[in-house]
């Protein structure tokens, strides 16, 4: 104990990040009385810890969390949607709306970009599953044992 040493392997978990987000986050709510030990695996370290007893609103740690780990990967294929969706209307692949503009050069609208990008950052905000590894005390401590 002197040293800091793990005494047994078996105490030393962790768990995707996915996983903590599976069924709506139920690990992060109170309400929830089930054991979530077996969505834990060995592991020779812990690069991150997180307690599910923080002060405050539990959909606020959820709607953070979400954020730090789904949001980059999100932003980044919403981005390249929409860059896509640019690029096919400027080849005229995709039509343009009329703004009623009349004259020499009308010039069409297009809303494809920014609602591909939208979509695509919304759905990976939602279903995006991040691989870190995280110690979620909840999941890698048993509540049964």
């Amino acid at each position: 104990i002197a040293r800091m040493e793990v005494t047994s392997p078996e105490v030393v978990r962790v768990t995707p990040v996915f996983r903590t987000f599976e069924k709506g986050a139920v690990a992060f709510r109170k309400e929830c009385t089930g054991d979530f030990y077996f969505k834990s695996e060995r592991s020779e370290k812990i690069s991150t810890f997180w307690s599910h007893s923080w002060h405050g609103g539990h959909w606020k740690k959820i709607i953070t969390l979400i954020t730090i780990y789904n949001g980059p990967a999100a932003s980044v294929l919403g981005m390249l949607s929409a860059l896509v969706m640019m690029l096919l209307f400027c080849l005229d692949l995709l039509p343009s709306l009329d703004r009623g503009r009349t004259g020499e050069y009308p010039i069409g609208y297009s809303c494809w970009s920014l609602w591909a990008g939208f979509l695509v950052t919304s759905l990976a905000m939602i279903l995006w599953r991040p691989q870190s590894r995280v110690f979620l005390d909840r999941i890698c401590i048993s509540q049964t044992d």
